[in-house]
Protein backbone atom coordinates (compact mmCIF):
# COMPACT_ATOMS: atom_id res chain seq x y z
CA UNK A 1 0.00 0.00 0.00
CA UNK A 2 1.08 3.64 -0.83
CA UNK A 3 1.94 5.45 1.84
CA UNK A 4 1.97 8.99 0.53
CA UNK A 5 0.05 12.28 1.81
CA UNK A 6 -1.59 12.74 -1.79
CA UNK A 7 -3.10 9.94 -2.09
CA UNK A 8 -4.06 10.23 1.90
CA UNK A 9 -5.95 13.72 1.49
CA UNK A 10 -7.61 12.05 -1.72
CA UNK A 11 -9.03 9.07 0.00
CA UNK A 12 -9.93 11.32 3.33
CA UNK A 13 -11.86 13.85 0.44
CA UNK A 14 -13.30 10.69 -0.91
CA UNK A 15 -14.86 9.18 1.97
CA UNK A 16 -15.85 12.85 2.62
CA UNK A 17 -17.59 13.08 -0.78
CA UNK A 18 -19.61 10.18 0.17
CA UNK A 19 -20.75 11.41 3.64
CA UNK A 20 -21.33 14.42 1.73
CA UNK A 21 -23.89 12.93 -0.76
CA UNK A 22 -25.27 10.56 1.06
CA UNK A 23 -26.47 13.32 3.15
CA UNK A 24 -24.80 13.21 6.47
CA UNK A 25 -23.34 16.81 6.47
CA UNK A 26 -21.99 16.57 9.81
CA UNK A 27 -19.87 13.40 8.92
CA UNK A 28 -18.65 15.32 6.09
CA UNK A 29 -17.65 18.23 7.70
CA UNK A 30 -15.12 15.90 10.62
CA UNK A 31 -14.11 14.41 7.83
CA UNK A 32 -13.12 17.60 5.40
CA UNK A 33 -11.77 19.03 8.64
CA UNK A 34 -9.52 16.22 9.49
CA UNK A 35 -8.02 15.80 5.92
CA UNK A 36 -7.65 20.44 5.52
CA UNK A 37 -5.46 20.12 8.68
CA UNK A 38 -3.46 17.42 7.45
CA UNK A 39 -2.20 20.00 4.53
CA UNK A 40 -1.63 23.54 5.56
CA UNK A 41 -0.92 23.69 1.15
CA UNK A 42 -4.76 22.16 0.44
CA UNK A 43 -6.55 23.69 3.96
CA UNK A 44 -8.09 26.64 1.36
CA UNK A 45 -9.07 23.72 -0.89
CA UNK A 46 -10.41 21.67 1.38
CA UNK A 47 -12.05 23.17 4.62
CA UNK A 48 -14.90 25.74 2.39
CA UNK A 49 -16.10 22.21 1.86
CA UNK A 50 -16.64 21.90 5.51
CA UNK A 51 -17.84 24.79 5.93
CA UNK A 52 -20.61 24.38 3.70
CA UNK A 53 -21.15 20.84 5.19
CA UNK A 54 -21.24 22.36 8.49
CA UNK A 55 -24.17 24.76 7.29
CA UNK A 56 -26.22 21.86 5.63
CA UNK A 57 -25.75 19.98 9.01
CA UNK A 58 -27.46 23.10 10.85
CA UNK A 59 -23.85 23.08 13.00
CA UNK A 60 -23.36 27.11 13.21
CA UNK A 61 -20.77 26.66 15.67
CA UNK A 62 -18.58 24.03 13.57
CA UNK A 63 -19.48 26.50 10.57
CA UNK A 64 -18.15 29.79 12.67
CA UNK A 65 -15.14 27.51 13.68
CA UNK A 66 -14.09 26.69 10.05
CA UNK A 67 -14.50 30.58 9.08
CA UNK A 68 -12.28 31.74 11.51
CA UNK A 69 -9.72 29.24 10.24
CA UNK A 70 -9.95 29.92 6.63
CA UNK A 71 -9.79 34.12 8.01
CA UNK A 72 -6.38 33.04 9.91
CA UNK A 73 -5.01 30.84 7.43
CA UNK A 74 -4.73 33.74 5.31
CA UNK A 75 -5.36 32.94 1.85
CA UNK A 76 -7.23 35.13 -0.73
CA UNK A 77 -8.41 35.54 -3.70
CA UNK A 78 -11.85 35.60 -5.52
CA UNK A 79 -12.76 31.65 -5.11
CA UNK A 80 -11.60 31.82 -1.43
CA UNK A 81 -13.44 34.96 -0.71
CA UNK A 82 -16.78 33.44 -2.32
CA UNK A 83 -16.09 30.04 -0.11
CA UNK A 84 -16.41 32.76 2.65
CA UNK A 85 -19.19 34.75 1.72
CA UNK A 86 -20.98 31.59 0.98
CA UNK A 87 -20.51 30.15 4.25
CA UNK A 88 -21.18 33.63 6.17
CA UNK A 89 -24.57 33.79 4.43
CA UNK A 90 -25.36 30.09 5.79
CA UNK A 91 -24.24 31.33 9.05
CA UNK A 92 -26.66 34.18 9.01
CA UNK A 93 -29.23 31.83 7.49
CA UNK A 94 -29.05 30.15 10.39
CA UNK A 95 -29.17 32.41 12.70
CA UNK A 96 -32.91 33.41 11.20
CA UNK A 97 -31.71 36.31 9.18
CA UNK A 98 -32.88 37.43 5.95
CA UNK A 99 -30.85 38.37 2.83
Amino acid sequence: MVNDLVVDLSRAQFAATALYLAGDWAGAAREFIAAAERSALNLPYILPKAGRAAVLARDPDTASAVLERLHRHGARGRAIGADKAVIAAGLRALAGESA
